[in-house]
């Protein structure tokens, strides 16, 4: 989870195309890595919450934000992981464990940093 967290910063923070695509496929990789690793779910050892699972619900939650603006397909190979980030994200406990305006900061800090993801974000605030 803390390589991909380093990933996904290296992502909002890209400054132009080259480093955001190259950190785009960075994460596609990482994501395929985590595909091949899931069971039948629903969390990643199966039916139990684990620790694997409780740090992982940060790394999704980024998405939340991300997705509608990033204009990149992260998950689209990726059905296990989907379903992952979906049950992880109907659990109250990682719900709750953030402030309910938690996107609007989320997106206010990214476009902060002046990268391409805070220009994208910018322009559908």
């Amino acid at each position: 989870a803390s390589s991909v967290l380093n990933t996904i910063g290296g992502f909002y923070n890209a400054s132009d195309m080259p480093a955001y695509e190259a950190s785009a496929n960075t994460l596609r990789q990482r994501f395929g890595q985590l595909e091949d690793a899931l069971g039948a779910g629903p969390y990643f050892g199966g039916r139990n919450f684990s620790l694997v699972d409780a740090a992982f619900g940060p790394v999704f939650r980024y998405f939340d934000v991300f997705d509608s603006a990033s204009g990149v397909a992260l998950f689209d190979a990726t059905p296990k992981l989907r379903a992952w980030r979906q049950a992880l994200g109907e659990r109250p406990s990682v719900q709750e464990a953030v402030a309910p305006d938690y996107p609007q900061r989320l997106a206010q800090f990214v476009i902060r940093r002046g990268g391409v993801l805070g220009s994208r974000l910018a322009s559908q605030a």
